[in-house]
């Protein structure tokens, strides 16, 4: 009852937040040195789309797709495994619930640690490879899930 009273107004206040912390962090960007003397010589031009993905489209499409690795990998230790344990193992979400919190937990030391990779072997090196794991995980996940409790555990 209190959900639908007013539970359901509770991502909105927190993408509202995230929004206000973002609107901040590009306000507060800063554009390096030699972007600032091309910008003050006035040497910037605007071109035109097919003139820019005719230079710049690999750079464009690593920009714009790279990123979807870690999106995938999000939804793949948290939406997916949920309901795939609900659905066809039957399990209780919470206890389900219980192990991706210790998941995300374990997840922090990830996110350190993959700095770390990306400060010896470079960040391209470090997000291509994390690219291809993730995609080799994909592939096994779902054996893990149908795993019972310890491929669970695995899988997380």
């Amino acid at each position: 009852a209190d959900f639908l009273d007013w539970g359901w107004r509770y991502p909105f206040f927190v993408a509202f937040a995230v929004n206000v912390v973002a609107l901040f962090a590009r306000l507060r960007l800063v554009a390096t040195e030699e972007f600032g003397r091309l910008f003050e010589r006035r040497e910037l031009k605007p071109v035109s789309v097919r003139q820019l993905i005719r230079g710049q489209g690999g750079y464009i499409l690593i920009g714009a797709f790279a990123p979807l690795a870690s999106f995938a990998m999000f939804h793949l230790v948290t939406v997916f495994p949920l309901s795939w344990v609900t659905l066809f193992e039957g399990e209780k979400a919470v206890s389900f619930l219980r192990l991706e919190m210790l998941g995300a937990c374990v997840g922090l030391l990830g996110i350190v640690a993959s700095g770390l990779i990306a400060d010896r072997i470079n960040r391209r090196n470090q997000l291509a490879l994390a690219a291809l794991l993730i995609a080799a995980f994909s592939f096994v996940a779902p054996s893990l899930l149908a795993g019972g409790p310890a491929g669970e555990t695995a899988f997380m």
